[in-house]
């Protein structure tokens, strides 16, 4: 048996799906192998897309993300990550609450938000949580708590990838309090 098959980085556009393709096609022929002699094979090139993802890595961002700046834990003692049957149950929590929401019902989805926090208060979905609670207030029309809780996740996460719907929401909470404020008449 040869050495193993050298892979090359895929060309732009090509993700790994296609690359794997290609490995396969290419070990099947017995191209790609190591030459026979003792002149050198080509170095491979590793790009991102090549990679597996790493476990673990995202939700430590995540939690290392949700935490206020004076509150990080260190990472040593951390509690295991959540069993399966744990992010199952998560999940299913945050898309009956985002299903709800979408059918205009934000009270069961307010209720379903709070069974969320209940159950896991430092769940790997806490931050889709804030912003469906956030929305649902809105809808309720409970705005100050709306724009209180906005105020608060903005100061938190002014630069994530909820934020611009975070501030969508804060906006039409400030719109809709102007048009509520009735004009004052010009002093003569």
């Amino acid at each position: 048996a040869g050495a193993p098959a050298v892979e090359a980085s895929p060309p732009p556009g090509e993700g790994p799906r296609e690359a794997a393709q290609a490995s396969d096609e290419n070990a099947k022929s017995g191209a790609g192998t190591a030459p026979a002699s003792d002149e050198m094979a080509p170095s491979p090139t590793v790009t991102p897309d090549a990679l597996p993802d790493a476990p673990g890595k995202r939700e430590a961002a995540i939690g290392a993300a949700r935490a206020p700046e004076g509150a990080r834990t260190p990472t040593v003692g951390r509690a295991p990550p959540p069993s399966d049957d744990a992010l199952a149950r998560e999940t299913a929590l945050v898309d009956e609450a985002r299903r709800a929401l979408g059918k205009d019902g934000a009270a069961r989805a307010l209720a379903l938000l709070d069974e969320h926090d209940r159950e896991f208060p430092s769940g790997v979905f806490h931050v889709d949580a804030d912003v469906l609670r956030i929305e649902a207030l809105e809808r309720a029309g409970r705005a100050a708590e709306a724009e209180r809780l906005a105020a608060q996740f903005l100061s938190r996460h002014s630069e994530g990838p909820y934020a611009r719907r975070v501030r969508a929401v804060r906006d039409r909470v400030a719109r809709a309090q102007t048009a509520e404020t009735p004009a004052k008449e010009p002093v003569q």
